[in-house]
């Protein structure tokens, strides 16, 4: 008798996880998230670039604590900004408010002439594009992970496809229809990141954000990362979080953020020759790479 009642206090116990990690899950598929606000954000962001302007953005994920502390940025329609700094300084929290996920920040960010907070989630998103080091891919065939569900047409799949240099991977999954596995198990880091230059692409948004996006890719594919990374630069308005220093040196203007502000700004050559914060990083990374 007693052997059975301990296996069954133990399915008790996996019973109260599941029933815990359930009630989590039920939360998030029945939160709804506020799409349309009174005033301006009733009217969806056009697809058009416009401006993007920071003035004395501060924010913190504690009380008492900001991340960002008055950063000041400014991002013109084309330009490709990119923004460097030590981990910690606040890069990746800038990317996030751009993007929504985070709301309750003081201070101004506005696109064009909206500010950001009177804005729908769903119209910033459609309008600006991110490639994150870690790249979400959905079990199921390619043309699903690339058009997310949106009426995206075979032939500018495939231009995306191109312009991403992901010809050779989809071509080794079986084209369009080829299977992709859960989280991408079937692709290397970097085929992944291939997949997801393509996926912005293909959705042609006016803005995208690269947050890392080649931090972590292998070898064989870096030339490829590095063309699909030279046609987003070329065709849209770009925010580079500093990942590879040939992409930031290219960047039209490089913003060095410490302590939540942007301390430094100007061409990669203007700032090397100041001999700042910037030029320190740069000794770091060619220390590093040896």
């Amino acid at each position: 008798v007693f052997s059975p009642i301990r296996e069954f206090s133990g399915k008790i116990a996996v019973l109260q996880r599941a029933a815990a990690s359930l009630d989590q899950i039920f939360g998030l598929l029945a939160h709804q998230e506020a799409d349309a606000l009174e005033g301006p954000g009733a009217t969806p962001l056009p697809g058009a670039s416009r401006p993007i302007a920071l003035r004395d953005v501060r924010f913190g994920y504690s009380r008492g604590h900001d991340v960002l502390q008055g950063l000041d940025l400014r991002i013109e329609p084309g330009q490709v900004v990119a923004v460097v700094g030590r981990t910690g300084s606040g890069k990746s929290t800038l990317a996030r408010l751009l993007l929504r996920v985070y709301s309750g920040y003081r201070g101004s960010i506005r696109i064009g002439d909206i500010e950001l907070s009177n804005l729908s989630a769903r119209s910033v998103r459609e309008a600006i594009g991110l490639v994150a080091q870690d790249v979400i891919l959905f079990p199921g065939d390619v043309r699903f992970n690339l058009t997310l569900g949106a009426p995206i047409s075979d032939l500018a799949l495939a231009e995306a496809i191109r312009l991403a240099s992901a010809d050779a991977v989809v071509e080794r999954l079986g084209g369009l229809g080829g299977r992709i596995e859960h989280a991408g198990a079937n692709l290397s880091v970097g085929e992944a990141q291939l997949l997801a230059f393509a996926r912005v692409l293909a959705h042609d948004p006016p803005m995208v954000i690269l947050d890392e996006a080649t931090a972590a890719v292998d070898t064989l594919t870096e030339a490829a990362i590095q063309r699909a990374t030279e046609a987003l630069l070329a065709r849209k308005t770009v925010l580079v979080i500093a990942h590879r220093l040939t992409t930031v040196a290219r960047a039209d203007r490089i913003a060095v953020i410490h302590e939540g502000r942007v301390v430094e700004s100007g061409t990669h050559a203007e700032l090397l020759a100041a001999g700042g914060r910037y030029a320190d990083l740069v000794a770091h990374a060619l220390e590093n790479a040896r």
